[in-house]
């Protein structure tokens, strides 16, 4: 019993810390390459929604900007974009076959 105690306080006073090298796990965490989409793929995934969408997702998704951005450049609210984006990513996503979607994707192109 007096062992398992001393072994249960040296695993309390060692914590939850593991040390592990550096080098080993470098590459574990490293960046993930962003996606890289052709403009092709990119304009047949935007073929099939109507214009006001179409602007709104290309604005975001394809070029960056912000939500606020968006709204500003085609003086709607933020709201209405952020309603266009996400009805016109659940129709790309019907469209493709994709069965969940997420947040808007940036797309880095080719």
């Amino acid at each position: 019993a007096i062992a398992r105690f001393k072994l249960i306080d040296a695993f309390r006073r060692r914590g939850r810390r593991v040390e592990i090298e550096i080098d080993e796990i470098a590459e574990t965490f490293a960046e993930p390459e962003a996606e890289t989409v052709s403009e092709r793929d990119i304009n047949r995934a935007l073929d099939g929604l109507p214009p006001a969408q179409r602007s709104v997702v290309s604005a975001i998704s394809v070029e960056g900007r912000s939500v606020g951005e968006t709204a500003a450049k085609f003086g709607i609210s933020e709201t209405a974009v952020r309603v266009s984006l996400h009805r016109g990513l659940a129709a790309i996503a019907k469209r493709f076959g994709a069965k969940q979607f997420g947040r808007a994707k940036q797309f880095k192109r080719e």
